[in-house]
């Protein structure tokens, strides 16, 4: 019985070890918007502060790579989104947003955030509704990749 040990451990460690093993292989660093889907900004217009909604931005991956992302305005999403839904939606001028379209995130920073700005007294007094959206896109440089089922987000500001 003890012989029987020994050689089936004998034969589990020759198996166990191999050339084409390797090890700290990397992972490409990935990026998504964690809130991806359909997002509501309530906004009161009585209050008097900055109509801003925040997007968070993360990346992933087994490396400390610095990786900086393009937000775009992407009317393809809110295409997908109203065909799916059966709306008719908007894209909203760009005169009633702002936002820096690159986010850095840098090797040990996992989670970055960007401020898009809505000009909610011009939405009030232009009349612009909630059928009125803004979908946006995240884009990456050759540095990494975006999960496609998390690339994108659309924003609806409702005025109270």
């Amino acid at each position: 019985m003890k012989n029987l040990a020994i050689c089936l451990l004998l034969l589990l460690g020759a198996v166990g070890c191999g050339d084409d093993y390797v090890v700290y292989e990397t992972v490409d660093t990935m990026v998504c918007i964690p809130k991806n889907d359909f997002q509501v900004l309530e906004y009161d217009a009585a209050s008097g502060q900055a109509c801003v909604y925040d997007l968070y931005l993360y990346k992933g991956g087994y490396n400390d790579d610095g990786i900086t992302v393009k937000l775009v305005v992407d009317p393809s999403v809110l295409d997908v989104y109203n065909m799916e839904n059966g709306l008719e939606l908007k894209v909203m001028p760009d005169r009633y947003f702002a936002f820096d379209p690159e986010v850095r995130l840098s090797g040990d920073r996992i989670m970055n955030r960007t401020e898009i700005r809505f000009d909610a007294a011009s939405m009030l007094a232009d009349g612009i509704g909630s059928s009125y959206v803004l979908p946006l896109s995240v884009r990456a440089d050759d540095q990494g990749k975006v999960r496609p089922e998390k690339n994108s987000v659309i924003i609806r500001v409702v005025m109270k």
